[in-house]
């Protein structure tokens, strides 16, 4: 892979999205959740602003990372509460936004579509999209 270096990467700005779910997670006191959010924001800052075989594994290792801590933390969540109608619907909402990501992720890969179309613009915006979506998601994980 060339490195790509470039600072008009509208990536880089919908990485901060993820700030929003840091400080939702330090408000909740869930201070793992946070540092591992403000680590993802570095990684994928220094991803969209200078893309190498290295920051791109780095920046995959987080969101997976990421992706298996959510995951932990939905299962305790949903293990200590009581369901009720509020958590219901959060769940819905959880569960949305992660079939959402993965569908236009992988979707997109297998169909050079969305984050992976040929138009590098049309990628940019729809990658955003699953910096929004996703931190929307795991923000919702965090005040279930």
């Amino acid at each position: 892979m060339n490195n790509i270096c470039s600072y008009k990467n509208i990536n880089i700005y919908s990485s901060l999205f993820f700030g929003i779910t840091a400080t939702i997670a330090f408000i909740n006191k869930n201070y793992i959740f946070g540092f591992i959010f403000l680590i993802l924001i570095i990684t994928s800052l220094m991803v969209h602003s200078c893309r190498t075989n290295y920051t791109l594994f780095i920046d995959k290792f987080m969101v997976f990372i990421i992706a298996i801590y959510g995951f932990y933390l939905l299962c305790k969540k949903c293990s200590k509460k009581k369901i009720n109608p509020r958590m219901i619907i959060l769940l819905c909402f959880i569960l949305a936004s992660f079939f959402v990501t993965i569908y236009f992720y992988y979707y997109g890969y297998y169909t050079n579509q969305y984050s992976f179309d040929k138009d590098l613009n049309i990628a940019r915006l729809y990658h955003s999209y699953l910096h929004f979506i996703s931190a929307y998601g795991l923000s919702l994980v965090n005040i279930l």
